[in-house]
C-alpha cells in the first residue's frame, strides 16, 4: 500500500510541475477557480435577501452546504483531477500505454491531470466554512470536527468515484465527456437542500449519492428532521460506490480494444 501511495504522489507531483511550467496559465485557472464560484456565492444573497428561509434553510445553512461542496470539488480537482482526460486518451488509442506499464491502471487515471482551479474552490470553500460555523453560532467542538473531516473526505471519495464511473463510459461510447457533463450537471442540484425539489429528483440524488456531499452532512448540523439520520449511512453509501466504480471499471477493461488514428 505505501507503495502504491508513493507512486501516485510521484506522478501527481510530475503533473504539478508540467502545470507550473506554464506560470500564465496556473494562474488563470486557479483564479477560475473561485471567480467562477463567486456567481453562486451572490445569487445566494440576493435570493435571501427577498426571503427569509428556503423550505426551512436560513442563508447561513445553504452557505454550509455550498462550501462542502466547493471543498470537495477542489480536493477532487487537485488530487483526481485525471478522471477527466481519460475519455480522450481513450478515444485517441492511448490508453494502451496505461496498460503496459506496471503500475495499477487507477491510479494512472486518476494523475492523468493536475486542476490549479481546485486551489482557489478549497480555499474558497474554507472562507464560508468558517463564516458559515461563526453566523451559525455552531461550535467548532472536537467531535464537530471530527465530523465535517469525515463527511469532506467521504464527500471527496463519492465526488471522485462518480467522475471515474462516468470517464468509463468512454470504453462504450468512444467518447465519455457528455455524459460525464450531465452527471456534472445532476451535481449542480447538490448546492441546496433536495428537500425542496419533486420526488424524481430526491431519488436520484439519493441513488447517485450527490446529496451526501453536501445536503446529508448539513442536515446533521443543523438538525434537519429525517434527513440528519441518513447521515450514518455515509459509510455504507460510500463503499456502494467505491463498488460500483470497481466493477465498471473491470467490466470496461475486460471490454477494451485498442484503436486511433
Amino acid at each position: 500500500m505505501k507503495h502504491y501511495i508513493w507512486l501516485y504522489l510521484r506522478m501527481l507531483a510530475v503533473n504539478i510541475k508540467s502545470q507550473l511550467s506554464f506560470k500564465a496559465d496556473f494562474w488563470i485557472m486557479f483564479l477560475s477557480g473561485s471567480l467562477s464560484q463567486i456567481l453562486n456565492i451572490l445569487f445566494i444573497f440576493v435570493l435571501f435577501n427577498r426571503i427569509p428561509t428556503l423550505a426551512g434553510w436560513d442563508m447561513w445553512e445553504i452557505a454550509f452546504m455550498l462550501s462542502l461542496f466547493y471543498i470537495t470539488e477542489g480536493l477532487a480537482s487537485i488530487f483526481f483531477e485525471g478522471t477527466w482526460s481519460l475519455p480522450s486518451i481513450v478515444n485517441r488509442g492511448e490508453f494502451d500505454r496505461l496498460l503496459l506499464r506496471p503500475i495499477p491502471t487507477v491510479i494512472q487515471i486518476f494523475t492523468l491531470g493536475f486542476g490549479p482551479q481546485g486551489v482557489g474552490n478549497v480555499l474558497l470553500g474554507l472562507t464560508i466554512l468558517v463564516y458559515s460555523f461563526k453566523e451559525t453560532a455552531m461550535e467548532l467542538t472536537p467531535s464537530n470536527i471530527v465530523l465535517l473531516s469525515f463527511s469532506i473526505l467521504f464527500g471527496v471519495i463519492i465526488r471522485v468515484a462518480i467522475n471515474l464511473i462516468t470517464s468509463i463510459t468512454s470504453f462504450w461510447t468512444k467518447n465519455g465527456n457528455p455524459i460525464m457533463m450531465a452527471s456534472n450537471s445532476i451535481l449542480e442540484f447538490s448546492k441546496y437542500p433536495i428537500s425542496i425539489y419533486i420526488l424524481p429528483i430526491k431519488i436520484l440524488l439519493l441513488l447517485i449519492p450527490y446529496s451526501y456531499i453536501t445536503f446529508i452532512p448539513a442536515a446533521l448540523f443543523f438538525e434537519k428532521e429525517f434527513w440528519k439520520y441518513l447521515f450514518y449511512l455515509f459509510p455504507v453509501v460510500t463503499v456502494y460506490i467505491i463498488l460500483v466504480a470497481k466493477l465498471v471499471l473491470k467490466l470496461a477493461l475486460n471490454k477494451y480494444e485498442s484503436f486511433g488514428n
